[in-house]
């Protein structure tokens, strides 16, 4: 039986900025404070921390939540977060992915098996170029992305720019848990920084 009709535009973010009003859960965080240093990896801009360990991007397991404390200049050098407290001038919410399915030419693509025909135009790597999907059947799976809260920061140290915490890697189904959700602040304080750092 037809089951969907869908057409991916290429729009598909990087980033979804500006996706409404700020959760009630975030109004109340107005500092964070950062307990330890943090190194951020020369020729980067974040370092990432989850269970209350630092990681560099590419050792990030985006099946867990997670945090990124962000700095405005990326220099040659690894670069000293020191510990202190940090205003928070704003707070936003978002929806990312961190990779994209590469979508080949297909044309009359059939399986009588699961009862689907696709025809597909390729896309690229976050964005370079549009992708238009479509599908007939029940094979296709929504991408997966990462509901995202952000916290931009202000303080004493101002080439700390923000940080960001988000849920995990998902497409939405129930089997991936709460964690696929944007984690709240108790989270972020007790399961990913952890000794870190905290909101508040």
């Amino acid at each position: 039986m037809l089951r969907w009709l869908m057409l991916s535009a290429g729009l598909l973010l990087t980033g979804c900025a500006g996706m409404g009003r700020v959760p009630e859960a975030y109004r109340a965080v107005h500092h964070f404070e950062l307990r330890k240093p943090l190194t951020i990896p020369a020729g980067a801009a974040r370092v990432f921390v989850q269970n209350g360990r630092t990681k560099s991007y590419s050792a990030v397991d985006w099946y867990s939540p997670w945090c990124a404390l962000e700095v405005r200049e990326v220099k040659d050098a690894p670069q000293q977060v020191a510990p202190g407290v940090f205003r928070v001038i704003r707070v936003s919410v978002d929806q990312v992915e961190i990779a994209r399915r590469q979508y080949p030419l297909m044309l009359a693509m059939n399986d009588l098996a699961r009862m689907s025909i696709g025809i597909g135009i390729g896309g690229g790597w976050h964005g370079a170029g549009a992708s238009v999907v479509f599908g007939i059947g029940d094979t296709w799976q929504p991408p997966e992305t990462m509901d995202t809260v952000t916290f931009d920061l202000a303080g004493s140290q101002q080439n700390v720019m923000r940080l960001t915490c988000g849920g995990r890697l998902s497409n939405g189904s129930p089997v991936d848990g709460p964690d696929r959700f944007r984690p709240d602040v108790a989270t972020i304080n007790s399961r990913i920084l952890t000794d870190v750092g905290r909101l508040y």
